[in-house]
């Protein structure tokens, strides 16, 4: 069964569709998209107090992660907007730095090897309001499970028990992406969720692309 309604699910969708339109028409209007895509995770996460993740962990912030365009470039203009000049160019250097270490992978080799969020700052993100709904939906009942997998992060899957997380989260998370994917083919626009350092890394080494992105055409040539 569905955890929400079908008129719940169309209400979702126009919300998300008008922002669409809106940042379509004013790229860093991008950055409004975020707060209420990701809205309904963070409120199933307040509601379960098992889950064990606080502010200053930052465990998950080493594995890999998948972000919509719409996302890479809302996380672009939050920084453009919320960063000086110097800590732009310190972001992007960090970028670069952890590009060159993941351009060589496969997708499984990026699985399993821990590689540090260049987002990072202070075991806090620094984009934290317009993280991709990966991020925001990704979460654990046992930070101790999250501890080992960071410290082993070569045995992936269940082979170490994986880390406990929630059905209904993982739920609220699926229906998000599910709204995002619905209204992305309907429009046409890149459905494509991209690897998030590989796409930063192109978005600010040229942000022509955004041009892409606002036509509706696929935005980069390597999804996921």
């Amino acid at each position: 069964m569905s955890p929400i309604t079908s008129e719940e699910f169309n209400r979702r969708c126009i919300n998300f569709f008008s922002l669409l339109q809106s940042a379509k028409k004013s790229a860093p209007l991008a950055t409004s998209i975020g707060p209420g895509f990701i809205r309904p995770v963070e409120s199933a996460i307040k509601k379960i107090p098992i889950i064990d993740c606080r502010a200053g962990c930052s465990y998950c912030c080493n594995l890999r992660v998948v972000a919509f365009p719409f996302e890479i470039i809302a996380i672009y203009f939050y920084l453009v907007e919320n960063f000086s000049k110097r800590e732009f160019e310190e972001f992007k250097a960090r970028v670069h730095q952890q590009y060159q270490i993941i351009q060589g992978m496969t997708t499984e080799e990026h699985f399993a090897t821990n590689i540090r969020c260049p987002l990072l700052a202070d075991k806090k993100c620094s984009v934290y309001p317009v993280r991709p709904l990966s991020c925001a939906g990704y979460h654990s009942a046992s930070v101790d499970a999250c501890r080992d997998s960071d410290e082993n992060p070569e045995i992936t899957g269940m082979d170490r028990g994986g880390i406990p997380m929630i059905h209904e989260v993982k739920e609220a998370q699926s229906v998000q992406n599910t709204v995002a994917v619905e209204v992305l083919s309907k429009t046409r626009d890149d459905a494509n969720q991209y690897e998030l350092i590989r796409g930063l890394w192109k978005i600010m080494n040229n942000p022509k692309l955004i041009q892409r992105w606002k036509a509706g055409r696929v935005v980069f040539t390597d999804p996921g």
